[in-house]
């Protein structure tokens, strides 16, 4: 057999598995949302998202009170996902995934349900709550896709930052032992504030997106130069300028342009002193600034 003998697991993982297996069926959840004698007059939906290196995940509570403003909260779905094996996926990126499988879940329980009630989704990633609530910022593909999905089936009023320490689904985003999982009130009852009367824990704070978010879209300026009476020189230069979405590139290349226009040659065209860089950033804005007045003056008359 030339199978690899260290694919196959371990007595004492073996082991491990059976007693983990063994645990579960002590494992015990009520089915009813709410006690028999419990009569509710007010229900909400509390849907929590987390993600970690391993996974991610979400759990949705149903939120009760009855005509003494007693509270009752029951977990009624918990859904879970592996991380990407083969390509990395950051964190960020892992929570925004988590963010929209709550969001789902939580318009899939109120649909199944035949709830019309308040509905409410937290996370404990502020990056992510920081582009659910942008509005003038454009992010990369992978980014801006989920969270135009996550405006479409959700509004932002609805999503607020809970602590990791008080976020069930934590424990969904992480995996635990069996005995761990039962011995987890947090994931199976919501976190403490749910069964409280007094009003829903808020952040109090605008979250926004670091400016430095490297999933920020670069912007690109473009300069509209009307072409005629152009030399062959100053084409390729505007040219440049309009295709590039980098200043400090654009002034380098045109300062080793000039470096071989004037020498003649590619020798040392590359070897660029402050100088050549500021004489081909003058160059660069005298010939736009020519153009786009050649352009207003020729348009008057």
């Amino acid at each position: 057999d030339h199978r690899d003998l260290h694919s196959f697991p371990t007595r004492r993982s073996s082991d491990l598995w059976d007693f983990e297996i063994s645990e579960i069926s002590s494992l015990s959840i009520p089915r009813c949302i709410h006690p028999h004698t419990f009569m509710p007059i007010k229900q909400e939906i509390h849907t929590f998202a987390d993600a970690s290196e391993l996974g991610y995940g979400a759990c949705s509570y149903v939120r009760s009170f009855d005509k003494n403003n007693t509270v009752h909260c029951s977990l009624m779905l918990g859904k879970t996902r592996v991380a990407p094996l083969k390509k990395r996926i950051t964190i960020p990126r892992l929570e925004l995934q988590a963010a929209l499988l709550a969001a789902k879940q939580c318009i899939s329980l109120k649909t199944e349900l035949g709830m019309q009630c308040d509905s409410y989704l937290w996370s404990d990633s502020k990056i992510v709550l920081g582009y659910i609530n942008n509005d003038s910022k454009r992010f990369q593909t992978f980014v801006a896709n989920r969270v135009t999905q996550i405006n479409e089936i959700s509004s932002k009023s609805q999503w607020d930052y809970v602590n990791t320490s008080k976020n069930p689904a934590d424990i969904a985003s992480r995996g635990s032992s069996t005995v761990e999982y039962l011995n987890n009130s947090i994931w199976f009852h919501g976190p403490d504030f749910l069964w409280k009367t007094d009003p829903l824990p808020s952040s109090n704070c605008s979250f926004t997106v670091d400016p430095d978010d490297s999933e920020l879209k670069k912007l690109a300026v473009t300069l509209t130069t009307d072409s005629k009476s152009l030399s062959g020189f100053d084409e390729i230069v505007l040219s440049l300028v309009n295709k590039s979405s980098s200043w400090n590139k654009t002034v380098r290349c045109v300062a080793m342009l000039q470096n071989i226009k004037s020498n003649h040659s590619f020798d040392g065209c590359g070897k660029l002193s402050a100088q050549h860089t500021q004489n081909a950033s003058n160059y660069i804005i005298s010939r736009s600034e020519e153009r786009r007045v050649g352009k207003e003056c020729r348009s008057r008359w």
